[in-house]
């Protein structure tokens, strides 16, 4: 087996092994998408910790440059998030902020029953 693999292999168990009010302040402070594009269905705990409302209530699905500009996220990341991420979280979403090129590709891979709140940007 690659090190690679061991040492993430080792990161996952240790992950595992923390409460989930700890898993819940560090998943809050990392890049949401990429947490959720990454841990959504390895296990019920996982999931049940990412749907909470900090998590999943409010998404921004766009990145932001150090001089200000908006862009929109790698074709690769938002394939699988709007493939496979958003089926399953769609429903704990209240707030979308998104930029305009992938506006109709994220509103159209799910329905939003909670969504209230939208922020466009371009």
């Amino acid at each position: 087996m690659p090190k690679m693999n061991i040492i993430m292999k080792d990161f996952c168990v240790q992950l595992m092994n923390l409460p989930d009010e700890i898993l819940l302040m560090i998943f809050k402070k990392a890049n949401r998408v990429e947490i959720l594009n990454s841990m959504v269905g390895i296990n019920k705990r996982i999931d049940k910790i990412l749907c909470d409302p900090t998590i999943t209530g409010r998404l921004t699905l766009m990145r932001n440059s150090a001089n200000g500009h908006i862009h929109p996220l790698d074709n690769v990341i938002l394939d699988r998030f709007c493939s496979q991420t958003l089926p399953q979280i769609h429903h704990h979403i209240q707030w979308l902020n998104l930029e305009s090129l992938t506006m109709e590709r994220i509103l159209g891979a799910a329905e939003y029953p909670n969504l209230c709140r939208l922020g466009l940007h371009r």
